[in-house]
């Protein structure tokens, strides 16, 4: 308990920086290893060591379309070629830590808990689809294939009763224990959102806690949350309150880890955040949390994406850090 405050009461005064990006599959299809490889030498200029990536596999309806070959029932391969292949390769190359997102159904934002047949489902689907990227890849690229990331985004808009939560919790422990049971477990992220308007901190954070407290996540696994300043989610005079009473949330599942999730983008319509909206999120956010990654320096402020002054400015605030 002490350690953790006297963690915090440094971090307070410490110049934080993000440790990792989100990156979305479908932009880098036709990259190859060149392209992968700059993509890489960028978040490790910005001193990044992780990567989440989204859409690894896609399902509409009850066809699931992937991003490498798949040999599983209604599923096909939607990208050109072996894209995980190629982004853990070059992972490995660069010395980089990978999150892969698992399945993802459109009719989650319809459904969510409210279907516990149809969420239950997407968890047993899922769980077939985990174990078929752990066994072609992971002996392969141990040192890069890190973690997982549990693409259902949870809100404090459709999950508030009871029965709700207890929905999420069971589908969190079809794929943990799964996992666990099938020896693919690996360091397990997820990533819920807010929006100031459904609830209070304090709700919110209770509402985590009850879900925390009847799932079986353990040591190494990570809550990540979304700082929702980008989506407009909150204002960044809300962020403050709502990641001090979240830290008290993750609290009550001591071996669980809390990272910021920092949105870098503005909306309506979506472009790169400037850089002092950025930082301050960071600043904001640090004190609370163990690690800070963002959505999405790959999408942002990466070269690859976006004109290269973001990557220079920000690499200018990195080199303050450096000296502080």
């Amino acid at each position: 308990m002490f350690h953790g405050f006297f963690r915090r009461l440094s971090r307070k005064w410490a110049l934080p920086v993000a440790d990792g990006s989100f990156i979305q599959l479908p932009m880098t299809y036709e990259w190859d290893d060149a392209k992968w490889q700059s993509e890489f030498g960028y978040l490790r200029e910005a001193g990044m060591n992780y990567l989440v990536v989204m859409g690894t596999s896609t399902t509409d309806g009850n066809e699931t379309q992937t991003t490498y070959p798949t040999s599983l029932p209604n599923c096909s391969i939607a990208s050109p070629a072996d894209v995980i292949d190629t982004l853990l390769r070059n992972a490995s190359k660069a010395g980089f830590k990978v999150f892969l997102g698992i399945g993802f159904n459109k009719t989650w934002w319809k459904k969510s808990a409210n279907d516990p047949e149809w969420l239950y489902w997407q968890m047993q689907r899922d769980n077939r689809i985990a174990e078929e990227l752990y066994r072609k890849y992971h002996r392969k690229y141990a040192d890069a294939f890190y973690g997982w990331y549990w693409a259902y985004e949870v809100d404090n808009m459709n999950f508030k009763n009871q029965k709700q939560l207890e929905v999420l919790s069971e589908a969190l422990n079809l794929q943990l224990d799964f996992m666990s049971a099938s020896n693919i477990k690996l360091p397990f992220l997820l990533s819920p959102f807010i929006n100031s308007k459904y609830s209070s901190p304090k709700k919110y954070a209770d509402i985590w806690a009850y879900v925390l407290g009847r799932t079986n996540l353990v040591k190494g696994d990570i809550f990540c949350l979304q700082d929702s300043v980008g989506g407009g989610g909150l204002k960044i005079n809300q962020v403050r309150k709502w990641f001090r009473a979240m830290r008290k949330a993750v609290d009550t599942k001591p071996s669980l880890q809390f990272w910021a999730n920092t949105e870098s983008f503005m909306s309506n319509p979506f472009r790169t955040a400037p850089l002092s909206r950025f930082i301050k999120q960071m600043k904001l956010e640090n004190p609370f949390v163990d690690k800070i990654i963002t959505f999405s320096y790959c999408h942002y402020y990466s070269p690859n994406k976006v004109p290269e002054d973001y990557h220079k400015s920000y690499l200018n605030y990195i080199s303050t850090v450096r000296k502080h």
